[in-house]
């Protein structure tokens, strides 16, 4: 969550000739990169935001990549996080997936939501329950309405509470930390792990609220 990572664009380049290239768009910490591309629809969007600072840069660092002249233009073919020797999906609100020879587009709610319904949210408050013990830490669920909580310590999780959970979130300051969480399928170890930074991060937010005020809040745009 917290390291850093590298946001890479792959582009089809055309200079004197066409190129291929995998293009070092920007450099930040995970958590960062998210807030950022989560406010766009879709991988496509981003990089016509961007396409002239890409452009920019690219010509620049032209000769990184073995490119003699400024590009005249630019395609995108995808987008991905390198983080280390791994490859991760950047947080967009939809994807599409080409399956059967049908383009078909998912959108990450649903994803997380169809997670929760599967055990992801019996481990997130189970997780999170124990992790109220730590001094400083502000459970996600503490302004939920009783019902919510009764039911999640019945373990009865169905597609209404899940609806309810996810608009509570949503308001949380920390929402965007938790969404590739969510996204994992229930692992113990995984979620464990994962958990842990979230809760550090949590805490070390929570002081600095005390400390400077409140954090800026950035929500997740249907």
């Amino acid at each position: 969550m917290f390291e850093l990572v590298d946001l890479i664009i792959e582009l089809e380049v055309y200079s004197i000739e066409k190129k291929i290239i995998s293009f070092s768009f920007k450099r930040d910490t995970q958590i960062q990169i998210d807030r950022e591309t989560i406010c766009y629809t879709r991988k496509k969007d981003y990089f016509l935001k961007n396409k002239e600072n890409i452009k920019r840069k690219l010509e620049i660092e032209k000769q990184k990549y073995g490119i003699v002249l400024n590009p005249v233009d630019i395609e995108l073919l995808s987008i991905y996080l390198k983080k280390g020797e791994k490859k991760l999906k950047p947080l967009f609100q939809t994807y599409n997936t080409l399956a059967k020879s049908q383009n078909e587009t998912y959108q990450l709610e649903d994803l997380i939501k169809k997670n929760l319904l599967q055990g992801a949210l019996c481990a997130f408050y189970k997780l999170d329950k124990n992790a109220r013990n730590q001094v400083g830490y502000q459970s996600f669920f503490e302004n939920c309405p009783k019902f919510i909580i009764d039911y999640l310590e019945l373990n009865l999780i169905d597609v209404f509470l899940i609806n309810e959970v996810w608009t509570l979130l949503k308001q949380d300051p920390d929402f965007i930390a938790i969404l590739r969480f969510l996204l994992i399928k229930p692992n113990e170890e995984k979620l464990k792990l994962e958990f842990q930074n979230i809760m550090k991060m949590r805490i070390k937010n929570k002081r600095m609220q005390k400390e400077e005020g409140p954090v800026r809040k950035i929500l997740y745009s249907d």
